[in-house]
């Protein structure tokens, strides 16, 4: 495929092992056996190239996890809070890719779309927190962002999760306040904040 055609070209920033990408069409798996890092071995598996013939795409994945017996399991069980412009496509990638989303928005119905294709909705952030131990958040201001991480019912009091994806636009100072909270938790924070707008979401182009 083009995406495992370009990573191969890369391959000098992976280790050797076998690496799956799954994207909205195909599963693909990149093997690096030599010394140099080379691209030694590629193998695609079509699992749901007719849309029509397996519309429950989470399904199809599950139904062939045989074939990636030695590959470790790629199915995740992810939180994603906040489902705007931004963060509604890219939870909907995710669940087109398989996984398992529990999401939560303050709108209804920002949710009701994604609950419809399989996402569990949680109460709260803390509920998402307390179900998945990766968290992503989408959200639109510095101070919705600290107050979903480490509000009353934040992330920061979750039972469960491990790491705390920010792909917001915080800034250092929100970032680094926040990571040194959720630290003494025990819970790793991730700034990532995205570029690509609400077409690059959308297509799966966002630049992370």
């Amino acid at each position: 495929s083009t995406t495992l055609t370009a990573i191969s070209r890369l391959t000098g920033n992976w280790g050797i092992g076998s690496y799956l990408f799954v994207d909205r069409d195909i599963i693909s798996i990149l093997i690096i056996t030599s010394s140099a890092k080379r691209c030694s071995a590629t193998k695609n598996f079509g699992l749901w190239r007719d849309a029509a013939a397996a519309p429950d795409k989470a399904g199809a994945v599950r139904q062939n996890r045989g074939f990636f017996k030695n590959i470790r399991d790629f199915i995740m069980d992810i939180g994603f809070i906040g489902l705007g412009n931004m963060g509604a496509p890219m939870a909907r990638r995710l669940i087109d890719a398989g996984h398992t989303l529990v999401v939560y928005d303050t709108r209804n119905d920002a949710v009701a779309p994604l609950v419809a294709l399989g996402a569990r909705l949680a109460s709260s952030p803390q509920d998402v927190a307390d179900r998945v131990e990766t968290v992503m958040a989408s959200l639109p201001s510095l101070a919705v962002s600290e107050k979903v991480s480490l509000g009353e019912g934040g992330v920061i009091h979750g039972k469960r999760v491990k790491r705390l994806i920010d792909l917001s636009t915080t800034g250092s100072r929100t970032a680094i306040k926040i990571a040194d909270a959720l630290m003494k938790k025990n819970i790793v924070q991730i700034d990532c904040p995205v570029s690509g707008g609400v077409g690059g979401a959308a297509k799966g182009t966002l630049a992370v």
